[in-house]
Order: C-alpha cells, then sequence, then structure tokens
C-alpha cells in the first residue's frame, strides 16, 4: 500500500470539484456548492492561478484533497497559507493521508518562510476538531469569524453575473474577508499600507488611483463598467462619482454594526425593480433595484 501526493494536474478540474461535493454533502453544505467544473479550472488553471490543490492517492486511486491559497498578515508583514478544505475519503480514512497531508502544507509553509498556517472548523464536526488537535493545532478562541448576516444565494449569484469580466475596487477589510481574488475579475484594494501586498490583486492608497487603475483594467478587459464593492467607508467615497447603484433591499431587520452609507436618494431615478420571494437557497424575501444617476 503506497500514499502519494501530488499538484493537481490540468485534467483534474472535475475531480477537485467531486471532492468538494463530497464534503459538502458530509458537513450538511451541498445546497451551498454553486461552483462549476469551469470555476475549477479557470482558479486551479488560469492565467495567474491563485488557489492551489494537492491530490492524495492511495495505491494510485484518488482518496483526498488540500485545497489552499496564500493570505498575508499586516502584523508579520509575512505570507501564510489559508486551508480552505482538507478531506479524505471514508474508505481511505485511517492511513494518515490526512495528516500527510497537513504535513505537505507545513513543510511549505517552513520552506517558503510563511508565518502562519490557518483554517476554520464547523464546531460540530467533532472527528475534525479532534483530528486537529492530535497534530497541535489550538483553537483561536478570541477571534470571531464574521459573516453577511443572511444567506441569499440568488444575490450572490446576481453579484456574479454583475460583476463578471470587470474591474471590482473594495477596500482591505472587504478584500481580506473574501480571502481571494474573485476568479474573472480584477480585484483594485484600497489600502495605505506599503506592506500589503496579496497575490493577484492591485493595491493602491486613493480611491482615485483605484479609479484610474480600474479605468485602466477596464479597457484592457473590454468591461462594461467599473464596480465598487464596499465595504462602508469605501462606497461612502465613490457614492458622489456613481453612475448606476445596484441594490439589494432584504426584507428582514437584523441587528448589525454594518450600514450602506445615506445618499441624496433624489440624485437617482429607480430604473428596474424586481421582488423576489425567498427561494430554497434564500433566508428572505428580497427585491433587486436599480438606480440610475438622474440627468
Amino acid at each position: 500500500m503506497t500514499l502519494t501526493i501530488r499538484p493537481v494536474r490540468p485534467d483534474e478540474a472535475g475531480l477537485v470539484l467531486s471532492f468538494v461535493r463530497e464534503l459538502a454533502e458530509y458537513e450538511k453544505l451541498l445546497h451551498e456548492v454553486e461552483a462549476s467544473e469551469a470555476d475549477m479550472a479557470a482558479a486551479l488553471f488560469g492565467p495567474e492561478p491563485r488557489v492551489f490543490c494537492d491530490i492524495a492517492e492511495w495505491d494510485g486511486a484518488p482518496a483526498g484533497f488540500a485545497i489552499w491559497f496564500y493570505t498575508y498578515s499586516t502584523f508579520t508583514g509575512r505570507h501564510g497559507i489559508w486551508l480552505e478544505d482538507l478531506y479524505v475519503r471514508p474508505e481511505q480514512r485511517g492511513h494518515g493521508i490526512g495528516k500527510a497531508l497537513m504535513a505537505r502544507l507545513a513543510r511549505r509553509c517552513v520552506d517558503e518562510g510563511l508565518s502562519r498556517f490557518a483554517w476554520w472548523v464547523l464546531n460540530w464536526n467533532e472527528p475534525s476538531r479532534v483530528f486537529y488537535r492530535s497534530i497541535g493545532a489550538v483553537a483561536q478562541s478570541e477571534w470571531t469569524v464574521k459573516r453577511v448576516i443572511w444567506r441569499l444565494r440568488t444575490d450572490l449569484r446576481r453579484f456574479r453575473e454583475l460583476t463578471m469580466g470587470c474591474p471590482i475596487i473594495m477596500g482591505r477589510k472587504t478584500f481580506l474577508s473574501i480571502g481571494k481574488p474573485l476568479p474573472g475579475r480584477q480585484s483594485v484594494v484600497l489600502s495605505r499600507d506599503p506592506q500589503f501586498g496579496p497575490d493577484g490583486v492591485y493595491v493602491v492608497p486613493t480611491l482615485d488611483q483605484a479609479l484610474e487603475t480600474a479605468q485602466r483594467l477596464g479597457q484592457a478587459m473590454g468591461a462594461r463598467a467599473v464596480i465598487v464593492a464596499g465595504g462602508g467607508e469605501v462606497y461612502a467615497q465613490a457614492l458622489p462619482l456613481a453612475d448606476r447603484l445596484e441594490l439589494t433591499f432584504v426584507h428582514a431587520s437584523p441587528e448589525g454594526d454594518a450600514v450602506f452609507p445615506a445618499f441624496d436618494r433624489w440624485a437617482f431615478r429607480e430604473s428596474a425593480r424586481s421582488e423576489h420571494p425567498a427561494g430554497p437557497e434564500d433566508e428572505f424575501s428580497f427585491a433587486f433595484t436599480t438606480l440610475e444617476r438622474a440627468s
């Protein structure tokens, strides 16, 4: 019996997606998987890949995978690795495959002088929690993971459709919350930190420079628009310059500490609005609204 770990091959995007779906089914999150085989191929094997994958084989048969990407720490001034998914097929567990995949990534961190190797694990997934403790991982209990406070898969698909093929301007915190450049788009990130330089994005200190960079990228891409995608401070700076607002009004009143900034509603006219009941992948009903700047 032999274990082999190797980089994923260009003809294995379908295999990677099958691993992702198997893991999501175990985590009771299969309904949230919207990635396609084409998405996987673009992320792993596009002109400038930003996502990486190791495949584990047991006696020549695919047994598991680790998919990961580089992060950056402003505290250490160095990059790290974020493990997005680790999965071993049930019939191949007990052979040390998961530990071997983790060891391979840990060795990469050491060899490349990286400062961090991190991931998250579901609270209820006790087998995974036990596994990670067995390799010496320590829970960062002083940190809290933040996400958007509702789940609207329809809205995420609309965002993808509106932004695909376009440059996107965002603040550093927004980029870090996403964790990686978005496939099929060019990311321009606002940050005044000269040490902040994640792979695959353009970092500039001011909105004017961001717009200049995004317009240049947009011309090269043949983009139909330059998109501003948050967060709140970036929206506030960009609103006086916006020609169009694409808004989603969620029919709910949750508590939160981030809001869209106030703006002059009379400076815009509503050109489109569509109401949507909550679908099987949406937690609330909502409305898509397009506002065009009044002439």
